[in-house]
């Protein structure tokens, strides 16, 4: 029995040694990996936000990037975006629409609750999937035009083709929604909002649009200069349930929502009026918002060859 306990102890002792060996070659593998030496002093832990100037020299190559795909592409990841945005603004208005009791006596906590239900999670699955969100790309490939590295050809591709494929992507969302029947509940309450959204004076849709945009390129900036999954999820959550709860206007929400209300019996707005009335205003505003008050003064900041290698190359010092 003592030869048993004692060989077995032995053994438990030699599995625990490997382990330990095993789990002592990580660092010296990511220090390998990122070049250094085999010193636990060598590891440098990676940021979880990147700085301002890091963020936008990111966003730079990003827009660089986008602008550069051929235009089939662009629009078929516009499809994608359309599609998720749209399911976003669907989540939000169906969810708004099942507490009539809180909109009367909670105004305030319903629109806090519409603000928070869907469209933070379309606009993660956007960032994560890789899809072309018009809105963003006011700012991101904006930026790229700001910087002189893409030409005005390139900027108005990126553009037209992101909201071409938005627009696709929230009507066929709308269509198939409607077939379907999974809000039927909230009927009303769709087409309440599309009329509301369809009434607003021109210039009030416009500044709705600009203030809209700049909050959801915000999040788009910050999200991109985050470096995991949390942490942009906790961005896109804080910031986009600012713009849809204090009611500022998305163009691409709207291109779900505008069409599926106007399918609705009790619709007073049709598809064409809800473009021009509401469409046409707000995406005015949300290029102006995205382009301007995000990516030029992020370009007046941080922008230009001496601002942006300032801050990475080293002062050579006299001896």
């Amino acid at each position: 029995m003592g030869m048993a306990a004692a060989s077995a102890s032995v053994s438990s002792f030699s599995r625990s040694s490997k382990a330990a060996k095993t789990l002592s070659t990580v660092p010296r593998l990511v220090s390998k990996v990122r070049g250094g030496n085999d010193s636990p002093a060598s590891i440098v832990p990676q940021p979880l936000m990147k700085a301002p100037a890091d963020a936008y020299k990111t966003v730079l190559a990003l827009g660089i990037k986008k602008a550069s795909q051929p235009a089939s592409k662009i629009l078929l990841l516009g499809v994608m975006a359309g599609l998720q945005v749209g399911i976003g603004a669907a989540m939000a208005v169906a969810t708004l629409g099942g507490v009539p009791l809180m909109q009367e006596q909670n105004p305030a906590l319903a629109k806090l609750l519409f603000g928070i239900a869907g469209l933070p999670c379309s606009l993660l699955m956007v960032m994560a999937t890789g899809a072309e969100l018009f809105t963003g790309n006011t700012a991101v490939v904006g930026t790229a035009f700001f910087e002189g590295k893409i030409s005005l050809q390139q900027l108005l591709k990126s553009w037209s083709c992101s909201y071409t494929g938005n627009l696709i992507g929230g009507g066929l969302l709308a269509l198939l929604c409607n077939y379907a029947g999974v809000f039927s509940q909230a009927a009303g309450t769709f087409t309440a909002v599309a009329d509301a959204k369809a009434a607003l004076p021109f210039g009030v849709a416009v500044a709705r649009g600009i203030i809209c945009n700049w909050l959801v390129c915000t999040a788009v900036w910050v999200s991109t200069a985050a470096a995991d999954l949390v942490s942009k999820a906790v961005a896109t959550l804080m910031i986009i349930t600012i713009f849809a709860s204090l009611g500022f206007e998305h163009s691409i929400a709207n291109m779900f929502v505008g069409p599926f209300g106007a399918m609705q019996k009790t619709s007073r707005t049709g598809f064409v009026a809800f473009f021009v009335k509401n469409l046409v205003p707000v995406t005015i505003g949300n290029i102006l918002g995205g382009s301007f008050l995000m990516a030029g003064m992020q370009h007046l900041a941080f922008g230009g060859r001496d601002k942006t290698s300032a801050t990475t190359t080293p002062v050579n010092k006299r001896e």
